[in-house]
């Protein structure tokens, strides 16, 4: 989650760079530049389409992957790259011929070595991708559009004309294939050519996904530039551009968040749609407002970016702007056909969308590039939109309602901010242009806030809004309340009760010398509960008990309990409490966590009274794949929400986990075979102990709330045993001379209670 964090806040700052490096560019050339560009552009979009073959998404979807696999699609690449860039090559001389313009000669040269290096870069970002390494795409992007939009900004300031406006992707290409490959740490083997026929099979219904549209999104610049010329299409594609570029630059990053993630859940379903629904939500509700906005204040934001030469682009923006309040919308749908192996529904959407792209070319062509924009729209909301809608709910991912709630509200907060503005704002203030900018930013936003608190759905994604717009202070806003909740609890107390359970109640915890300073904080927690355990009880290695501070010892007057026991690490937590008490009830902590006055009874409240039963605040679920192998434990469900029951419910006893008496197989406490089967991962011991025994695991409802002491997880076992994959390493361990976990998951699937 910090790497997608950290990726939205460099694709901001890149967002950045190619908002200002676009109007510099803008400025010091000619519309005439742009139309050039634009005419060679669905010649190399279409060359791209075929070099991919859809095999860089299916290394992203496919849930098991190997060395073998990637190599063959590398070398795979490679060729085709080399194969393409050379028929461009030798395509020059047509495709200068059919637009009439020799200039294209040599600039279609240099593509075909822009493209042949942008091939090698394929199978390295697929793979940073597909194991959702953020960060260091992040990285990548952010230095290639920096380098390529300088490189395009100094050929414009030296006169290079439109060889500027080529420099940009070549040095971005470049600056990907180095970042790519050193940051990645992948190396490609020995030629091989051999892949999966499922691979070529999902990359096959992917590419002629993208061929179809393709033609939907390129033919306008092909028509436009070969009937009305180069300079209506410099305006067509600056409008077009502007529009874009956010939804590019938001789509793309989304893209490679979404895919992976919607890709280790494409089993649950209900999973899959409240995590669409979510993430489209909330991205339409912050920037539809802004898109309407610009797109009613077009010839404000025209005359302010690009000066007056430009004002032809004006009606052209109105139109396509419409059609971009409803991509926002709807282009990440890619993301989800892909995450689910619907590449062919894919394709039969898309087919069907191009028909109707052709269509309105067709039509709005005899009034040039207004007339293209114009029937776009139209177009949009009366057969793409409606169609889009009934689509996804009939192939089972979206429901129409979704859909819906998400999208009419902002269509008609855009159409009350034009009312507003125009009879309103505007007739009874004067504005310069970028005050009437501002002024309808505001006016939108204010209106889709008032229109979105009238629905539910609107709520909803206005408190997820919130949520994320807090997240960069969360931690402190949790310090802030932890403290609160603590101060209260030492000034005023807790009212305590006895606790109801038929036997007695232990809370066991332990800790070290590194964890003593922040220990203090945990044990009164642990001593201000609403419900009253029997024991509290603080075990520490023999030589560790003189360490502790002299604060924690006096809290042996509160009731807590110092014993002292062998140093086996995590499992001081939980087995010698099993040893010195085999009849109680016994509720692990952990040392460095906050926990709330009603954590205990929480606990107890959900246990049912049977004695196979275990109950945990936090747990993870064991994912498997298809073929029913267990998945690296970094790819299984992590702090699952609750309430939710099952044998593939996997405890972890920091956030407090309740076992009965005697829940355990006798093997719990055998030092010997738990220091050598799983030394470091005493969660994982506790499993299979349990499951062995019959017993199964449930959760309360909600999430636990995790807040950790300050500086206290630098030791913490989860950097050795997830980080490191130590995890695995002790799973393998336990499942050669138990049974495999496979075995114990199989007994019962975790159900929603």
């Amino acid at each position: 989650m910090r790497g997608s964090f950290f990726m939205i806040g460099a694709q901001v700052f890149r967002n950045v760079i190619i908002f200002g490096s676009t109007i510099i560019v803008t400025r010091l050339l000619h519309p005439d530049d742009f139309g050039l560009i634009a005419c060679l552009a669905p010649v190399i979009a279409f060359i791209m389409l075929l070099q991919d073959a859809g095999l860089q998404q299916a290394l992203i979807q496919r849930e098991r992957l190997t060395f073998a696999e990637e190599n063959g699609v590398f070398w795979i690449l490679a060729v085709l790259s080399l194969f393409f860039a050379a028929v461009l090559w030798a395509s020059a001389t047509s495709i200068a011929a059919f637009y009439g313009d020799p200039r294209l000669v040599p600039l279609t040269m240099m593509a075909s070595v822009t493209l042949l290096i942008g091939g090698l870069s394929a199978v390295p970002m697929s793979l940073l991708n597909r194991h959702m390494r953020f960060r260091e795409i992040a990285v990548i992007d952010v230095a290639a559009q920096a380098l390529g939009s300088a490189s395009a900004v100094l050929g414009a300031w030296a006169g290079l004309s439109y060889w500027a406006l080529m420099m940009m992707p070549l040095v971005s290409s470049l600056v990907k294939v180095i970042g790519a490959l050193w940051l990645g740490g992948w190396r490609p083997g020995w030629p091989r050519f051999a892949i999966d026929r499922a691979l070529f099979s999902f990359g096959a219904n992917l590419t002629g996904f993208n061929l179809v549209n393709f033609f939907a999104r390129n033919l306008d610049n092909i028509l436009i530039g070969r009937v009305w010329g180069t300079v209506e299409l410099g305006y067509y594609d600056r409008a077009y551009k502007l529009l874009m570029l956010p939804l590019q630059a938001l789509n793309a990053p989304l893209s490679r968040v979404m895919i992976p993630i919607l890709s280790r859940v494409q089993n649950d379903r209900d999973r899959v749609r409240r995590i669409y629904i979510r993430a489209v939500g909330v991205l339409a509700l912050g920037v539809v407002p802004g898109m309407a906005a610009v797109t009613i204040a077009a010839e404000d934001l025209i005359l302010v970016l690009f000066g007056e030469k430009w004002l032809p682009v004006v009606p052209i923006f109105y139109f396509l702007g419409a059609v971009g309040l409803s991509h926002i919308v709807h282009n990440p749908i890619g993301s989800l056909f892909i995450s689910q192996g619907k590449s062919r529904q894919m394709l039969y959407l898309g087919a069907f969308n191009a028909t109707t792209y052709v269509a309105s070319f067709v039509i709005g062509l005899p009034w040039g590039a207004v007339g293209v924009a114009g029937a776009l729209a139209v177009s949009e909301y009366a057969i793409r939109v409606p169609m889009i809608w009934y689509y996804m709910n009939r192939i089972g991912l979206i429901r129409w309602q979704d859909s819906v709630q998400i999208q009419v509200p902002l269509l008609i907060a855009a159409a009350l901010c034009w009312g507003v503005m125009s009879f309103g704002v505007e007739a009874a203030w004067e504005f310069s242009p970028v005050g009437r900018i501002a002024a309808t930013l505001v006016c939108s936003y204010l209106c889709a806030f008032v229109i979105s608190l009238a629905n539910p759905m609107g709520r909803y994604l206005m408190k997820e809004v919130l949520v994320l717009l807090a997240r960069p202070y969360r931690g402190r806003l949790d310090a802030v309340r932890v403290s609160l909740d603590l101060a209260r609890r030492r000034r005023f107390g807790v009212r305590r009760r006895p606790h109801t359970l038929p036997g007695e109640l232990i809370v066991s915890l332990t800790s070290y010398p590194p964890r003593f300073p922040t220990l203090l904080p945990t044990l009164h927690c642990l001593l201000t509960q609403t419900v009253r355990p029997d024991r509290v009880i603080l075990w520490v290695a023999h030589d560790d008990r003189d360490k502790l501070p002299a604060a924690v010892r006096q809290l042996e007057s509160a009731g807590l309990e110092i014993r002292t026991c062998a140093d086996t690490r995590s499992y001081k937590k939980i087995v010698p409490t099993l040893q010195s008490f085999p009849d109680a009830f016994i509720v692990t902590a952990d040392d460095d966590l906050y926990y709330k006055s009603t954590w205990l009874s929480d606990l107890i409240k959900h246990w049912s009274g049977s004695p196979r039963e275990i109950v945990c605040h936090r747990a993870h679920r064991i994912k498997v794949d298809e073929y029913g192998n267990v998945l690296p434990y970094a790819e299984w469900d992590f702090s699952i929400e609750g309430p939710i029951a099952g044998e593939d419910v996997f405890a972890t006893s920091g956030g407090g986990v309740l076992y009965s008496p005697k829940v355990f197989s006798q093997e719990v406490t055998d030092k010997t075979l738990f220091q050598d089967l799983c030394p470091t991962a005493d969660d994982i011991w506790q499993y299979w102990m349990a499951r062995r025994a019959g017993a199964s695991y449930s959760k309360t409802p909600g999430s636990f709330f995790l807040f950790d002491w300050p500086s206290s997880r630098t030791t913490a076992l989860s950097n050795e045993n997830v980080i490191a994959g130590r995890n695995d390493e002790q799973i393998r361990a336990m499942g050669s001379y138990f049974e495999p976990l496979e075995v114990l998951c199989e007994k019962g699937a975790a159900k929603d209670e």
